[in-house]
């Protein structure tokens, strides 16, 4: 059984996308109950793709679009003080509840 032949006319190029293309796709892809694989299912990008861009955007390369990077948690010194007024010093006593 012979196959139909495909003519192919056209070259397929890369696509261009937009930096307002690619802040919605990030955005789409990493809110909250969302996931990178069923963005780039959705909208046809690779996943490589879209964590490049992510990365890209925290380093400053998109064009108008900054992600600052979290806070990164520390130690905080703490001095701990004696207590000296003895009312903080023991909890407070629970009443025994009567019954209704």
């Amino acid at each position: 059984m012979a196959r139909p032949v495909e003519i192919i006319s056209t070259v397929a190029r890369r696509r261009r996308w937009t930096a307002e293309e690619k802040v919605e796709i990030l955005d789409e892809a990493f809110r909250g109950g969302s996931s990178v694989a069923a963005t780039s299912d959705r909208r046809g990008v690779s996943r490589a793709l879209i964590y490049l861009w992510r990365r890209q955007a925290r380093e400053g390369r998109i064009a108008g679009v900054g992600l600052a990077e979290p806070e990164k948690s520390g130690f905080v010194p703490v001095h701990v003080a004696a207590i000296t007024d003895q009312r903080c010093a023991a909890p407070p006593t629970r009443t025994a509840r009567t019954a209704r």
